[in-house]
């Protein structure tokens, strides 16, 4: 299985997603709950959330938190 990239630098998709520029240009499209719209970058945004937050590559937290546990 392959290592946690603990080394990875996302410094700079983090300043990106915390900046006026970002969050001033991609507003909320409606309130939270009301609908629901795809996102590609949202999911992998998720991905890389659950990465860093469990410390486990993201196949991986899946199958151990939510696959296996299915059955």
């Amino acid at each position: 299985m392959k290592e946690h990239p603990d080394d990875r630098d996302d410094s700079e998709l983090e300043r990106y997603l915390t900046s006026e520029a970002f969050s001033g240009r991609y507003g909320l499209m409606f309130p939270p709950g009301r609908m629901f719209y795809y996102s590609n970058l949202g999911f992998d945004l998720a991905g890389l959330i659950i990465e860093r937050a469990s410390g486990r590559m993201y196949p991986e937290y899946m199958r151990a938190e939510v696959l296996d546990p299915l059955g």
